[in-house]
C-alpha cells in the first residue's frame, strides 16, 4: 500500500494539499480524477519523489517508478527512437514504438511529429522504462478514441501497478482500474 498521511504542501503561499491523507493500492491500476487545479499532477510528483511534502508522511513508494509527465518532455535533438532508447536499449525502444504504432516515425524529430504522435512516443518511453510502477499523467491526450483504446490495452498489458491521472471517465473505464477522486 502507498500511504499519504496528513500531507501538506504549498507553493508560493498557495496551498495544494492541507492535511491530505490517501491510501492507494500498490497493485493493479488506480485512476485519479479531480477538477483542474486540485493537485493531480502534484500528487504524481509526490509519488515519484520529485517533490517532498512540507509536512506529513508518504510511505510504500515504489522503488523505480516510470513517470510520464503531463508534458511530453521529449528531447528535441533526438529522434523518436532515440527518445525512447534513452531509457533502454534500441531494440526495446523499437518494440515499443511499434506497439504505439510509430515504427514509420522512428527517425523523426519531435518537431516533425503531431501532438498525438509525441504523446505516443512519451508513452512508449514510460512503458519501455525498466521500472516497477507506472505513474502516468494524462497519457492519452490528443489520441482519437480507437487509438486511445489500443494505448490503454498496452498500459494494462504491461502488467505493472499504476497510478494514472485522467480527466476522463472514459479513459478510466478503458484502463479498468479503481477510480479515486481527490
Amino acid at each position: 500500500m502507498i500511504l499519504l498521511t496528513d500531507v501538506s504542501l504549498a507553493f508560493d503561499g498557495k496551498t495544494v494539499f492541507a492535511h491530505f491523507s490517501l491510501t492507494l493500492s500498490s497493485e493493479g491500476i488506480t485512476c485519479i480524477s479531480a477538477p483542474s487545479g486540485r493537485g493531480k499532477t502534484t500528487l504524481l510528483r509526490l509519488l515519484a519523489s520529485l517533490l517532498r511534502p512540507d509536512s506529513g508522511e508518504i510511505s510504500g513508494l515504489p522503488a523505480m517508478p516510470a513517470l510520464m509527465f503531463q508534458e511530453d518532455r521529449l528531447l528535441p535533438w533526438l529522434s523518436a527512437l532515440d527518445n525512447v532508447a534513452a531509457v533502454s536499449g534500441r531494440a526495446a525502444a523499437a518494440k515499443w514504438l511499434e506497439a504505439v504504432e510509430l515504427s514509420d516515425a522512428a527517425g523523426l524529430l519531435p518537431e516533425e511529429l503531431s501532438g498525438g504522435m509525441r504523446r505516443r512516443v512519451a508513452l512508449a518511453r514510460a512503458l519501455c522504462y525498466p521500472g516497477d510502477f507506472l505513474l502516468l499523467d494524462e497519457p492519452f491526450t490528443g489520441l482519437d478514441p480507437a487509438l486511445m483504446e489500443r494505448a490503454a490495452a498496452l498500459v494494462r498489458g504491461r502488467g505493472l501497478p499504476a497510478v494514472i491521472v485522467t480527466h476522463s471517465a472514459d479513459e478510466a473505464a478503458l484502463l479498468g482500474g479503481r477510480a479515486v477522486e481527490i
